[in-house]
């Protein structure tokens, strides 16, 4: 394993269009496990995929990944040379009519949230909870940490993203500064575990400037006065005219997701509204399906 310390990461460059436009270079492919919304946990490298989409071919990656992150947040943290955490956290309540506040976090909730959050975690670490202090002991793992999320606040309340980095952080006793400064503005990443090299670490942008919080909040204000239904459509359908993702096929990798068909999401939290007590917000935090 290269020893050098992760520094400086690049963010990622479009140079294919599409996945069609990757196949059709006749370049050897570089596979990378794509971690799904609302997944993660302790992975061994290497990981065993399908190579394509219903092919019986597995083959062997060490490049783990996510995409997409606005208010959700995508981090990676090496535990040591074979292992890492890596997730895709996701936190929503259900409630009607759906618009951006679904994404935000009423102060009255925010330590349920978080008792939330740190529950899964505590989850996924159970019995491994000395692997936890090799993470909090380690400066070299900390500083190959990686988290991404790009919008925390939303429409001026604090969103699922703002709590999940605090609850990370104190977990693992990551420095939210230096985080912020190597991750801020992009919404995923490619990082090869077994290369720890500045080389190894890839961060997925966007291709032009990043957009911040109030783009996001001017968007949703679009989205929320378009008379269709489908608010989430809606929002998607407006960003996507002004803001285009660099995805992992863009710069190169071609992405295989970790999900099984019915494995449960660790790392998506609801807020359930008690049906009779929905206008008092009353409900419950849990993980969703």
């Amino acid at each position: 394993m290269n020893n050098t310390q992760t520094s400086n990461p690049r963010s990622a460059q479009s140079k294919y269009k599409n996945r069609e436009d990757l196949a059709a270079t006749g370049e050897r492919l570089k596979l990378s496990a794509h971690v799904p919304q609302g997944m993660g946990g302790i992975y061994t490298f290497p990981l065993e995929l399908p190579f394509r989409q219903g092919d019986e071919g597995i083959v062997k990656t060490t490049i783990i990944g996510t995409t997409g992150c606005s208010t959700c947040v995508g981090v990676y943290i090496p535990i040591d040379d074979d292992r890492c955490f890596a997730a895709h956290f996701d936190g929503a309540s259900y409630k009607r009519p759906r618009n951006s506040s679904v994404y935000q976090v009423p102060d009255a909730l925010a330590e349920y949230f978080k008792l939330a959050v740190k529950t899964s975690l505590d989850h996924v670490f159970k019995g491994k909870e000395q692997d936890v202090e090799t993470i909090r002991r380690r400066e070299d793992l900390k500083a190959r940490a990686v988290v991404v999320s790009t919008w925390l606040v939303v429409g001026g309340q604090k969103g699922p993203g703002f709590y999940i980095i605090d609850v990370l952080c104190d977990y693992f006793q990551l420095d939210k500064l230096k985080l912020a400064s190597k991750c801020s503005a992009h919404h995923g990443f490619v990082v090869d575990h077994c290369d720890q090299s500045s080389q190894s670490l890839h961060l997925l942008g966007w291709t032009r400037p990043a957009p911040d919080e109030k783009v996001f909040d001017e968007i949703s204000k679009l989205a929320d006065s378009c008379p269709e239904p489908g608010w989430d459509e809606k929002f998607m359908s407006i960003y996507r005219t002004t803001y285009e993702w660099v995805m992992p096929w863009n710069a190169g990798w071609w992405a295989r997701p970790l999900l099984n068909a019915g494995e449960k999401k660790p790392f998506r939290f609801r807020y359930y509204h008690d049906e009779a007590e929905s206008g008092k917000g009353r409900g419950k935090w849990g993980v969703g399906p």
